[in-house]
């Protein structure tokens, strides 16, 4: 919430003032957030473009809801994803991504959240020439939400 006052200053003084007080609206999060597997460990997350002029993103990846980015990176336009990797330890991962305008400052932010569950690779049977199913985590896809999980035997 802000307050301006003007006064007019002229030869006979200055004027009384008037006030008004207004409130700035915040910006609205970045939009269209998709997140796919690329491999064991990491995730690539794309975002549709915002809405007004933007000098860069900010992709911020944090374990715990608050506090500060464990992973923090610029994505300059016209880019509109980025590769997070280094997602080997158990638990909940908080993605947000930020847009930084040219004349109106930081959106909001958009969030998503990754769960990775036992990423310690299944030891794989002695190769055989006939196809077998991939060991090792994968990454399951719902929405905005990503969870890693151990392949079954």
């Amino acid at each position: 919430n802000y307050s301006i006052r003007i006064s007019a200053i002229n030869a006979f003084g200055e004027g009384p003032y008037s006030g008004v007080d207004f409130t700035t609206a915040s910006l609205s999060p970045v939009s269209g957030v998709i997140l796919t597997t690329e491999g064991p460990s990491s995730v690539r997350i794309c975002w549709d473009a915002y809405f007004i002029p933007v000098s860069s993103y900010t992709v911020c990846v944090k374990r715990a809801q608050s506090g500060s980015c464990d992973q923090q990176a610029s994505v300059f336009p016209p880019d509109l994803c980025y590769l997070i990797t280094g997602l080997t330890d158990p638990g909940d991962y908080f993605i947000t991504i930020f847009a930084e305008t040219v004349d109106f400052g930081s959106s909001s932010g958009s969030d998503s959240v990754i769960t990775v569950h036992g990423t310690t690779p299944t030891p794989t049977p002695t190769p055989t020439p006939t196809p077998t199913t991939p060991t090792g985590p994968m990454i399951v896809i719902m929405q905005e939400q990503v969870t890693i999980e151990p392949d079954s035997e």
